[in-house]
């Protein structure tokens, strides 16, 4: 989650590089961010850093 929205968090070497947060209104998507900013991936990416992680859903490509 980020700043309370649901959110897919793009990593490389458990560094963030970028960030996609899906706006919900009645359960469904209304509208899609993407954080690319490299002050704003900063921040998100020391908070990343300070929690543990599930098996990512996917590893590769």
């Amino acid at each position: 989650m980020v700043n309370g929205s649901p959110a897919m968090v793009a990593t490389v070497d458990d560094q963030v590089r970028g960030v996609v947060v899906f706006d919900m209104r009645d359960g469904k998507i209304a509208g899609v961010h993407g954080i690319a900013a490299p002050e704003r991936i900063a921040r998100l990416d020391a908070q990343w850093r300070q929690r543990d992680h599930e098996v990512p859903l996917i590893e590769a490509w």
